[in-house]
């Protein structure tokens, strides 16, 4: 499920705990959630792209590049920290397209349509036509599992420690 469904579906009590990736912005005390382990992050790149050919790639050589964003809507939180990760590297991200899937996103960098910043599992999806470039100096993000403050339940209590403590020790 996406993030946003696994919200949907916490909502409706269907699910106890979500892999939801970054770290929501909670409102309301619904949710609970915590940070288990950190991505590497990298730059996607169509294979034809001058910077593809580079063993590492900086953050700011990106700055004149159009980026492929993850849909607010889909991925909570994901075009926020975009925007911020780029200002923090001191320019403006110029979003030219959402993908509410990783896959979409990585046919339309592809497609040539910009470039993307991805967790490094991502490879494991099919990516004909894009390379998948680390980050110089590195760039981690958190990842998250989220449940509703309102679960007592006990056998969830006991997995998300199961979750934290494999999480601690990878």
């Amino acid at each position: 499920m996406r993030s946003d469904e696994q919200f949907q579906a916490l909502t409706s009590r269907r699910i106890d705990l979500g892999f939801v990736g970054l770290r929501p912005t909670l409102s309301a005390g619904d949710f609970l959630s915590e940070c288990v382990t950190c991505d590497s992050i990298l730059v996607a790149l169509p294979t034809g792209h001058p910077l593809a050919r580079k063993p590492k790639v900086k953050l700011t050589d990106l700055a004149t590049q159009f980026f492929i964003g993850m849909s607010s809507r889909t991925h909570p939180g994901e075009r926020e920290w975009l925007l911020e990760t780029c200002q923090r590297a001191g320019f403006a991200a110029k979003i030219l397209q959402e993908a509410e899937a990783a896959s979409t996103a990585i046919r339309f960098v592809a497609d040539g349509l910009g470039v993307a910043l991805m967790p490094g599992q991502i490879t494991a999806l099919p990516h004909e036509g894009v390379v998948f470039s680390p980050l110089s100096p590195p760039l981690l993000r958190e990842a998250a599992i989220a449940w509703r403050s309102d679960n007592p339940s006990k056998p969830l209590k006991d997995y998300i420690r199961i979750v934290k403590d494999l999480a601690r020790d990878n």
